[in-house]
């Protein structure tokens, strides 16, 4: 497995590893270079390589963008916010009251 921040370290990794690659797996938005326009350099380099995009947001133009290629799919993965990042409804909460606290000083 080979990970990137952003979209070109993602175009980076799959050109330093592509040999080993069976799948990409991207995000539709992401800094520098969106999924689907790395997919777009990926398709021209290597046909058959599978792709997988997953995104918290819907995407109902999916096949309008990618066509009909057979080796990409697209997976919509609302995310638990608190899975994802650790943060509770309860410090959002806190976080909240001293926010109001700061604003309205008396």
């Amino acid at each position: 497995m080979f990970t990137a921040v952003d979209g070109e370290q993602g175009l980076d990794a799959f050109r330093a590893h592509r040999a080993d690659l069976q799948l990409v797996i991207t995000d539709v938005v992401m800094p520098k270079l969106s999924g689907f326009d790395m997919y777009e350099v990926i398709r021209g380099e290597s046909r058959g390589l599978s792709v997988l995009f997953m995104s918290g947001f819907p995407a109902p133009n999916f096949r309008k963008t990618v066509g009909q290629d057979p080796a990409v799919a697209f997976r919509h993965q609302a995310l638990d916010r608190e899975r994802a990042t650790g943060a509770s409804a309860a410090d959002d909460r806190r976080r909240s009251s001293v926010g109001r606290i700061r604003e309205h000083p008396a």
